[in-house]
């Protein structure tokens, strides 16, 4: 007689609570790997901005401790600086203690989420002069996405126009934006091509079309420097950008000058708001972007003393 054999299985509700718990299991897995990701793109992020900002910080830091300690005040009475300032100009030069030879800003209005939204007086470029190195910069709202005004479709970021060690002339930025340009520059010549008695506000056009362009070749010995540094090179995958940085009017006493400067250093990544936010990126609700969490913007701030003859 032949016997039946029963083989014990599954039943089908406990495959299928064994395929949930599994589904459960490969979710969770998937969550931790990528907020674990996420994490340290982030720490990253922030570390990139802290050491970039660090680094920036002591470049300036030392520009100025090895500049002259001369007095500010003085420099109203170059030749060079006053070949086309009138007796009000130098008045004024002297009782600002001749701050435009030290930070200069230019700013425009800028539209941004599509043009839904104008943020007025954001600045556009700039330069700080130490009285050894001259810093140009240019508004990081040139490179970001979605963000629209007459100066980023004109061109009209800031250019240099000097001569090198050979005489020859050259320029930098014609063809695209740089960050931030470090040039040599004792006499503060950029500055000088830099002031205008139109303002600081920049309208591109109307001010004349080269009003962007920093020309000190027409200054002689003050024209010739050597090869510029970008600081902020876009190699090696480097997003980070400038939205501000400026100088406030340095503290002198006797033949001692100390210069508090500040910059703000953000990445593109995520929305870029300085002016309405605060030195923040703005909410992802605002800009729908999936890389907010790597968006870091620091407001860094730091003091140096001339400590030359």
């Amino acid at each position: 007689m032949l016997e039946k054999t029963f083989r014990e299985g599954f039943t089908l509700i406990e495959l299928s609570l064994s395929m949930l718990f599994i589904g459960i299991l490969s979710v969770s897995i998937v969550l931790i790997i990528s907020n674990t990701v996420s994490s340290y793109r982030r720490g990253m992020t922030l570390t990139q901005i802290n050491t970039m900002g660090v680094t920036l910080a002591d470049d300036m830091r030392s520009s100025v401790q090895n500049a002259s300690s001369r007095s500010l005040s003085s420099i109203c009475d170059m030749s060079v600086a006053t070949a086309s300032m009138s007796t009000a100009e130098r008045l004024k030069c002297e009782s600002e203690g001749a701050y435009n030879y030290v930070s200069i800003k230019r700013t425009s209005n800028v539209k941004i989420r599509n043009g839904k939204q104008t943020l007025s007086n954001v600045p556009v470029f700039g330069v700080v002069c130490t009285g050894t190195y001259s810093y140009i910069w240019n508004s990081g709202y040139f490179e970001a996405e979605g963000v629209s005004f007459t100066e980023r479709t004109n061109k009209a970021w800031a250019m240099l126009k000097y001569l090198d060690t050979n005489g020859n002339a050259k320029e930098v930025g014609r063809d695209k934006p740089f960050k931030l340009l470090k040039v040599q520059d004792n006499s503060r010549a950029v500055c000088i091509a830099a002031i205008s008695d139109t303002g600081n506000k920049y309208s591109a056009g109307a001010n004349g079309a080269n009003n962007n362009v920093l020309d000190i070749t027409k200054m002689g010995a003050s024209a010739i420097v050597e090869e510029p540094t970008e600081l902020l090179s876009t190699d090696n995958g480097n997003n980070l950008v400038l939205y501000d940085l400026r100088a406030a009017r340095p503290a002198e006493s006797l033949n001692n000058a100390l210069y508090s400067i500040s910059f703000i250093l953000g990445t593109l990544n995520g929305g870029v708001n300085v002016i309405s936010k605060g030195s923040a990126c703005t909410a992802p609700s605002g800009y729908e972007d999936d890389n907010f969490n790597y968006c870091s913007i620091n407001k860094f701030n730091f003091t140096a003393q001339v400590n030359g003859e």
